[in-house]
């Protein structure tokens, strides 16, 4: 009994993701994204008119973020993509921490065309800025490396922070901290794993570990260019 109440609960969870991503695509379909362009357009001209270079570029990483987030209804991208989305997010956050914060992004070129799921690795940075080297003393570093990995491609988010509970990330992976009112920085992380199993398999998905050095590594794991994944049953 308490094995078929695990898979309805399971069962009853994936249709919630489904639900929420045909609310997130009918919240998209909402945005006139050619109003929102121009307006950023608007802004730009009027930024580089009094010579704030500076404002200029924070409204062009606006603008291609929002850009990348309304870009058809796909759920999928190349990793090239991904990443150029993470550097317009964090030049943005550089913006607003100045000097406190470092990043350092190395992807091989032949791993640039490998299919991965939008936003994987937006929610995983933040929670690094916000909840690793946001707290500590001194500059905080964030570095996303991409690693051919055999028939797999290994993405890391590592970061000079304070470290994890890891207790409590391996409950946030479970799903057990999905109806907790005080950690809710950990739904993301738990989303991006569900997406990444569901769409990919059961193999693939994060894990987590605190750095002997200090600081905490993400791994994802997803198969190269997309080989052998659920996409065709997971979108129907």
């Amino acid at each position: 009994m308490s094995s078929q109440i695990n898979i309805l609960v399971n069962e009853v969870y994936k249709e919630k993701l489904h639900s929420k991503q045909a609310e997130l695509e009918s919240l998209q379909a909402q945005i006139n994204p050619h109003f929102l362009y121009n307006t950023l357009e608007c802004i730009n001209w009027k930024a580089l008119a009094h010579g704030e270079k500076e404002i200029s570029e924070m409204i062009l990483a606006l603008s291609e973020m929002f850009r990348f987030n309304l870009s058809g209804k796909t759920k999928e991208t190349s990793l090239s993509e991904e990443i150029q989305n993470i550097r317009n997010y964090l030049l943005l956050q550089k913006k607003r921490f100045q000097d406190k914060l470092d990043f350092f992004i190395d992807i091989p070129d032949e791993l640039l065309e490998t299919r991965v799921l939008k936003f994987t690795l937006q929610p995983l940075v933040e929670n690094s800025i916000h909840h690793g080297v946001g707290n500590i003393e001194g500059n905080g570093r964030v570095y996303i490396i991409g690693e051919d990995y055999d028939e797999e491609v290994r993405l890391y988010v590592i970061d000079n922070g304070n470290g994890i509970d890891e207790e409590l990330i391996k409950r946030i992976l479970n799903g057990e901290e999905r109806g907790s009112q005080t950690r809710g920085h950990g739904k993301g992380v738990f989303n991006v794993n569900e997406r990444i199993k569901l769409h990919f398999g059961e193999e693939y998905g994060l894990t987590y570990e605190n750095i002997k050095t200090g600081g905490t590594r993400v791994t994802v794991r997803i198969p190269k260019k997309g080989e052998g994944c659920n996409a065709e049953r997971i979108d129907r």
